[in-house]
Formats: C-alpha cells, structure tokens, sequence
C-alpha cells in the first residue's frame, strides 16, 4: 500500500513541470449517522437491529494539469471512514480509500488522445471483527478518447485484480475492456443553459478465481441445498457483462434517467447472476436550498435459483454502501453565508424486491459539506 502511493505521488511531481496549467478540486464531508440496520442484516423484520449512532468522514481531491510531458494527467483520490460509536457497530469501522490517474497524450490535431490509466481501491478495517470486510482491487488500463463536436468516446482494456486479504476463494485476476460513450443530444445555444446528454457504457470482464468451481449434485426437480454443491476439478472462472445508458437533463434543475444490466456467466454452480438497476435522480433549488431525491430499483435474478448470501465473503461487497438494494433518498443541502460550507441533512431507505430475503435498512443523517 505504501510503495503504491509513493510511486503515484512520485509519478505526479517528477512528471509535472513548475510551469504546467493545474486545477484543483477539493471537497470535505463530516456527518453523524442513525442506522437502524449497520450490519446490513438479512431475515425478517424482527432479526434487525435497533437504531446505532456512527459517524463518517469522507475527502475527495482532483489535481488536473495540463501540458505534462506532451500531455494532460489527472488524479482523482477520495477517502472515506466510516466508525460506529456505539457497542456492536465496531464492524463497521472501515476505511475506503480510491486513487485514479490518467495521462492523455493529444494525437491527430488533438482529435484523438491515447495514454495510461492507473486505479486502486483499498478497504482496510478499522475493528477486529471488521477484518472480513477489507478488499483491494487494482487495474492497468490503455485509454484511447475520440473527440468530436458533440460527442466524446472513450475505450480502455487492461488487467485486472480483486483480493480478499482472508478469502483466498473469492479473489481473483484477469482483464477488462470498457467503452463509454458522452453524446450531447440538445443544448439550449448560448443564452439559455439547458441541455440534454447521453452516457451509454458497455464492459465485459473475465475473472479467474483462485477457487475450484462447483457442480450441481442434486437430482433435476430436487430442491436446491448447500449439499448439492459438489467440488470440480476445474479453476472457477467468471464473465460478467456489463451496459448502461443514461439520460442527463441540466437547467434549472438537474434531473437524471439510468438503467443499467449486469450478467455474470460462471463455470461454478451458484453463481451465475443477472441484475437490473433504474435510477432516477432530480435536484432542484428550495429557496436557498438545494433539494436533491434518487429512487432506485434493483432486481437480481440467479438462474440456478439459488440466492448467493450476500456475506462479505463472497465476493460481491464492493462499497460502504447498499449499492446491490432498492432505495429511495432524500438530500436537504443548505449554504451557509457566501463560505463554501454546506449543511446537509439526509434520509434513505433500503429495501429488497426479489423477495427472496426480507431486507430493511433506513438512515438518517446530517453533517458538513465543503467543496472548493
């Protein structure tokens, strides 16, 4: 962890001369948290916990600069903490923290820009008993972005990593390619600033697991069991697939349409997956207030019809958040005085509509927001 961000940070300040364009983007949040479910458990009602106190602090710096070695590098880093601060939310003590970096070279008359890109994520528990949680996944990528008049594409493939530090079976490597698309459909000319955008994405992946795969034992018709899981010779291997298209609205409000499919193809009984999300998000001005609502639908689908546990172990944590659940939120966002202090008051929910596992989760919350 220590030599990746010496050699990020290194890269970043060797590369870059004093006499280089820079940007810097900055944000800080600071929030206290009621969770009537920390530990994001699964069963009926009365199995969920009683409403715990926590506390987040999360950061985000973006530094962009431009003529770097004949070309443009950005950095994105963002970190998050999230601690319980009452007894039994000690798992939830968790730091995330994410570093991206791009260089883009201008080719063509600046029409085409090619270069590498660098990302790293890292879960690390802050509680003994948050240790099954923690993760790293890191990725190499080679970007090419194609620029016109109202579009931008970009296309990147590279290798690929994911490590439970304790779970060897559900770490695994391999390579990705991506393309994702920016379209502008409508723009309201200079003197009116409404506009209308499409962000369409296509991925696919291809996952080696460290783990054997496994094989139905059960006799066709027979109800599914953890003793029909037979162990195979063979390595277990994932293909996920992955397409996004997303409508962006901005005027005087701010409103967004999304659906996204995920199809994960595995040699191992049991985990195969298909999910669906739409999302709709709006944020709109209340006096001199910001109020924003996203309300979101998740549907997941396992064709051997077996639900996989969502345990941490298994493979499919992947954020501090309930990304995998049905959601409606609600965000009150107050200027304070012409400072670039916010404060923010927050209410969500969570819930499952594949309705097979009872799932409820609600919070509230309210804290500091500083962007610069």
């Amino acid at each position: 962890m220590r030599s990746f961000l010496v050699c990020w940070i290194g890269l970043w300040w060797c590369a870059a001369p004093a006499a280089a364009e820079r940007r810097v983007t900055a944000g800080l949040e600071s929030a206290l948290e009621l969770d009537t479910n920390p530990r994001r458990a699964e069963g009926s009602e009365s199995s969920i916990d009683q409403a715990k106190t926590l506390t987040r602090v999360a950061g985000r710096l973006e530094v962009a600069e431009s003529d770097v070695a004949g070309g443009a590098l950005i950095g994105v880093g963002s970190a998050q903490v999230r601690a319980g601060l009452e007894e039994g939310t000690s798992s939830e003590s968790l730091a995330l923290l994410s570093l991206d970096s791009q260089w883009l070279r201008e080719v063509r008359d600046g029409e085409v820009r090619i270069g590498p890109r660098i990302s790293f994520r890292d879960a690390e528990p802050l509680a003994e008993d948050a240790e099954d949680r923690a993760y790293r996944s890191a990725s190499a990528d080679l970007s090419g972005v194609l620029l016109g008049p109202d579009a931008r594409v970009m296309v990147s493939a590279g290798p690929r990593v994911f490590q439970y530090p304790d779970n060897d079976a559900s770490s695994w490597r391999g390579g990705g390619a991506a393309v994702r698309g920016d379209f502008s459909l409508w723009s309201g000319g200079d003197a009116d600033e409404q506009s209308l955008e499409l962000v369409a994405l296509a991925a696919v992946e291809q996952r080696a697991y460290y783990a054997r795969a496994y094989t139905n034992g059960c006799a066709p018709g027979q109800r599914v069991t953890e003793a029909c899981f037979l162990v195979t010779p063979r390595r277990r291997g994932d293909r996920m697939h992955q397409a996004s298209a997303r409508l962006i609205y901005t005027g005087t409000i701010v409103a967004s349409l999304e659906y996204q499919i995920t199809v994960v193809d595995s040699n191992s009984f049991g985990r195969s997956w298909i999910g669906q999300r739409t999302r709709a998000a709006l944020t709109a001005p209340v006096g001199p207030a910001f109020l924003t609502g996203i309300a979101t639908a998740q549907l997941d689908q396992y064709p051997d019809g077996l639900l996989v546990a969502r345990d941490p172990s298994n493979g499919l944590f992947d954020t501090l958040e309930d990304d995998n659940r049905s959601s409606l939120e609600a965000r009150l966002a107050i200027p304070l005085g012409r400072s670039s202090v916010s404060l923010e008051g927050r209410l969500a929910t969570w819930r499952e509509l594949s309705g097979d596992v009872t799932y409820g989760r609600s919070l509230a919350s309210l804290g500091l927001v500083w962007v610069k």
